[in-house]
């Protein structure tokens, strides 16, 4: 896939040739990741990450700039849930294990198992049939409506997938009601672990690490041919 550099005719603001930038050739993935790593850090430490990371290229510097104060001049709705990746993670930490106990729709939170940018995922049992799950819910302090879209579109794509190299899903709801309701779905729970401990503990030999990863670009290929690209691999 070929990916769209902006031209100055469509951004005027990135398409110029800054100073120290050479013929005014950009090093977008260079670029992308500098901004990429400076989002990571509070707005006040972000100019001198970029000269340190960046010390030789003036040109690329003031790109990034550009790019973040773009991204913190977005708008109010955007800003409040959080634009630096992991930050609330502390905060919320709390608000996630509040979870463990509780019920959800038709399912007993058990543990959490782990948790991203989005969501927690929960270790839950289905009341109905005592089947062990996989819940999803979305993170507390991103209940705002793109958020909340974000997530159900998550949900939207997942229905489908149906491989056997992708867990499945097969509830979804909203637990609670008005501005403090809370998405969530319920998935497959697969009791595993890392393939590089998997193939390690067995180890295994290096037909069985091929045949192994041919079984996950199969499921892998399954979501491309629907239109659905997994940025975390």
């Amino acid at each position: 896939m070929t990916e769209h550099q902006p031209s100055s005719a469509e951004d005027p603001g990135l398409g110029h040739t800054p100073a120290g930038s050479p013929s005014g050739e950009v090093d977008w993935p260079r670029l992308k990741e500098l901004v990429a790593d400076a989002l990571e850090r509070p707005p006040a430490q972000r100019d001198a990450f970029l000269q340190h990371a960046c010390p030789e290229d003036d040109g690329l510097r003031a790109r990034a700039r550009a790019l973040l104060q773009a991204h913190d001049s977005a708008t109010e709705e955007f800003l409040s849930v959080d634009p630096l990746p992991g930050s609330h993670l502390v905060d919320s930490a709390a608000d996630e294990d509040s979870w463990v106990g509780q019920s959800v729709g038709g399912f007993e939170v058990q543990s959490v198992v782990a948790s991203g940018g989005m969501g927690t995922v929960y270790r839950a049992l289905q009341r109905r049939t005592g089947q062990v799950v996989a819940l999803k819910m979305m993170r507390p302090g991103l209940g705002s409506s793109a958020w909340t879209q974000r997530f159900e579109h998550e949900i939207r794509v997942l229905a489908q997938l149906q491989h056997p190299a992708i867990a499945q899903i097969f509830d979804a709801g909203m637990h609670g009601e008005g501005a403090r309701a809370t998405p969530y779905f319920a998935m497959e729970f697969v009791d595993g672990q890392p393939l590089t401990r998997f193939v390690r503990d067995r180890e295994s030999t290096l037909r069985e690490r091929v045949e192994l990863m041919i079984r996950v670009c199969e499921g892998v290929h399954h979501a491309h041919q629907r239109g659905i690209i997994h940025r975390d691999l």
